[in-house]
């Protein structure tokens, strides 16, 4: 779960609360989404961490001129929401940093961040094309085994398990 499941988890609230979210539907979504998570589980280190950083995310968002910082009481109620949980002994107090160690200054610094990175080859393909202003795109009704045929500058190329195939003459080399 800390693997697979929160990172993603963590990047979508990110992006939610970047895009000034309204405060009731947040608290909600994580209270729902806590509350599918077995007690036990939820006793897991990586798992409790991984909650923390949704509270502190939470935190900074509604403090110090964050997107829900101007919604009357959002700040009061993610506080009251965290010195429950810290009641309950399931997280240290405010303010105390825990988390991941790779913090960010700002929200819309994670949420910048965490859209550069590439999801798969092709997406990293794509962005390193972009970054040389290399046209990279895909063909139209073209295949190749079964795999979209992409237009990359001027060659023909398309992707097979992390392997770019380039059109040579009337055979495809990687």
């Amino acid at each position: 779960m800390a693997v697979n499941f929160f990172p993603r988890w963590l990047q979508v609230l990110a992006a939610w609360l970047n895009s000034n979210p309204n405060y009731n539907e947040v608290t909600g979504w994580y209270q729902g989404w806590k509350g599918v998570i077995p007690p036990p589980v939820l006793l897991h280190p990586g798992v409790s961490e991984q909650l923390q950083q949704a509270l502190h995310m939470m935190n900074r968002s509604v403090s110090g001129g964050g997107p829900m910082s101007h919604q009357p009481g959002a700040l009061e109620n993610v506080k009251y929401m965290t010195s429950r949980e810290f009641e309950a002994g399931r997280m240290p107090p405010a303010g105390m940093d825990v988390g991941n160690k790779n913090k960010f200054d700002s929200m819309s610094e994670a949420v910048r961040t965490s859209s550069q990175i590439p999801q798969g080859f092709k997406d990293l393909i794509t962005r390193r094309c972009e970054e040389r202003g290399i046209i990279f795109r895909p063909v139209p009704g073209r295949l190749r085994e079964g795999k979209q045929i992409y237009l990359c500058g001027r060659q023909y190329c398309y992707l097979d398990r992390n392997v770019i195939f380039v059109q040579d003459d009337s055979r495809w080399v990687p």
